[in-house]
């Protein structure tokens, strides 16, 4: 999704409000993998949308919600998600924690960052080059 989508996402998960279809978790993962950069506050507003219509977000959603934090240098919000994850859970992928990883390397957290990666080794995910190049 690039430029404008986010706009065009947002008209269409309006639409779909407005008609008698109720937005479901695939769709809200879809208007939120719209937003990039400058949108990534929205995200808080779609998954306050999601409780309180009692969708429950998902992997996907997650990783979409921690990979705009994440190309927004917005790494307490990548860790915070991380956390709401275990809470809800929603187990993460290599993906969640190489977003998670970068996004504490970006906000020079490296202690974090190395965390993450020490409690990867301790799971069943194995760190892979995207990993480490984080």
């Amino acid at each position: 999704a690039s430029g404008q989508q986010w706009r065009k996402s947002l008209c269409f998960f309006a639409l779909l409000q407005q008609s008698d279809l109720d937005p479901n978790v695939f769709t809200y993962n879809a208007v939120m993998s719209a937003f990039k950069d400058e949108q990534w506050q929205l995200i808080f507003s779609l998954l306050a949308m999601m409780f309180l219509t009692a969708v429950v977000p998902d992997v996907i959603t997650f990783n979409t919600a921690m990979s705009a934090c994440e190309s927004a240098h917005q790494w307490q919000h990548v860790l915070g998600f991380l956390s709401a994850m275990h809470q809800a859970q929603s187990f993460p992928t290599v993906i969640t924690c190489n977003t998670a990883i970068s996004a504490c390397g970006s906000g020079r957290q490296w202690k974090r960052a190395l965390d993450l990666l020490h409690e990867m080794h301790q799971t069943i995910l194995h760190p892979n080059a995207v990993t480490y190049l984080s």
